[in-house]
């Protein structure tokens, strides 16, 4: 994809202001427990490529790679763009950045490190991140404590409708005493939860003080875990291609160190199955061309039936079979009414290029949505209507 992208770059001089540390920076300026976070580039040298930004995470540190203009650029597609993180646990964060020039690969990146902090609820208690995690996605128990926890002792289990959390705490070490805990405890901790379908659970931590039987220490809380599911976009460097996806057992493959794919914080709310989708919602077919590992979806029936009738005709006779196979119903979601999206969403625009085999991007934000737009990707218009 670089060589479309750096045919991009316009051949107007754009002069850059005086220059300080480059950092990813919280859009919210202090980012609480629960809410989603978004993280947006600052002080780069010149702006970054907002359609290749991506990154990918590791516990409490995010890599980010930029490709940064080399100062003659189209302002459509370089820009400040935020990135959506997800709903992050209580913590602090490191964010590192690699930057490097587009069209210029024998210069080595630019590196950056910068920090910031996910406060932790302030009333002791259950809580999750994101507050309403959405069906089918990972999230995170967390506990804010009366008295200091020893967060390595988190275990949680799922037991029907109750997500139960064991942990060890300090009885003799209260965290309203403002002083320090024993070593290797925190006043609050967190622990990943698989995802779970729709419905309403309690979430509920179980104390044991360390070195003793028996809990004597208890939090709980009523939480709702969404009827929609989030799909999760990935950007892969080698091919140049986007995939976007809502099954859990992809997102966890394609997020392997060493996959080579990253996340670009991308992604929209749709419904894994007609059961806890609206009346309105339609099902995405699915279609996979193996020949340039690209991945089609439409909720357009005419679209369907066409690759369907396509697929079809191929086999019969049992001839080899190279073109787009179905992959069946990927999820249901909102379709557009004659180009246009009805008030309460957003739509999800849809991109096409065949510079190394077919691929097709689905933008969601804006500002990616207008990025897109100023690069040799074909717009395709809208493909979905996200909810907001």
């Amino acid at each position: 994809m670089k060589t479309a992208l750096i045919s991009t770059l316009a051949a107007a001089c754009f002069c850059a202001t005086a220059a300080h540390a480059a950092s990813m920076d919280p859009t919210t300026p202090y980012p609480q427990s629960g809410e989603l976070v978004s993280l947006k580039p600052n002080g780069t040298s010149w702006p970054p490529y907002i359609p290749t930004a991506s990154f990918t995470r590791q516990g409490n540190m995010l890599n980010f790679e930029l490709d940064l203009s080399d100062g003659f650029y189209t302002s459509g597609a370089f820009g400040s763009q935020p990135i959506d993180v997800g709903g992050l646990p209580p913590g602090t964060y490191t964010a590192n950045m690699r930057m490097r020039t587009l069209g210029q690969d024998d210069t080595p990146p630019k590196y950056a490190t910068s920090y910031f902090v996910v406060a932790a609820p302030y009333q002791a208690g259950a809580y999750a991140a994101p507050a309403q995690p959405f069906s089918n996605s990972s999230w995170n128990a967390v506990v804010s404590s009366a008295y200091y926890v020893y967060p390595l002792s988190l275990r949680a289990t799922v037991e029907g409708s109750v997500v139960r959390v064991a942990f060890e705490y300090e009885p003799a070490f209260p965290t309203s005493s403002g002083g320090p805990g024993p070593a290797g405890t925190t006043p609050y901790a967190s622990v990943p939860v698989p995802g779970l379908a729709p419905g309403v659970y309690t979430l509920q931590f179980d104390g044991t003080p360390r070195g003793a039987n028996g809990v004597t220490l208890q939090y709980a809380k009523t939480i709702e875990v969404r009827r929609e599911a989030r799909t999760a976009e990935f950007y892969e460097e080698a091919s140049g291609h986007y995939y976007l996806t809502a099954d859990p057992a992809e997102v966890t493959r394609l997020e392997t160190p060493g996959s080579g794919w990253r996340r670009t914080g991308e992604g929209f709310s749709v419904w894994m199955n007609a059961n806890v989708a609206p009346a309105n919602a339609v099902p995405a077919c699915h279609y996979y061309l193996a020949s340039s590992n690209s991945h089609f979806y439409s909720v357009n029936p005419a679209d369907c039936d066409m690759l369907k009738s396509m697929e079809a005709n191929e086999r019969q006779g049992g001839k080899a079979f190279n073109g787009w196979a179905s992959q069946g119903t990927a999820f249901y979601a909102l379709a557009p009414v004659n180009g246009a999206c009805a008030a309460g969403t957003t739509p999800v625009a849809r991109f096409y290029s065949g510079e190394n085999g077919a691929n097709h991007r689905f933008a969601v934000s804006q500002g990616v949505r207008d990025a897109m737009g100023n690069t040799s990707w074909t717009a395709e218009g809208p493909a979905f209507c996200a909810p907001l």
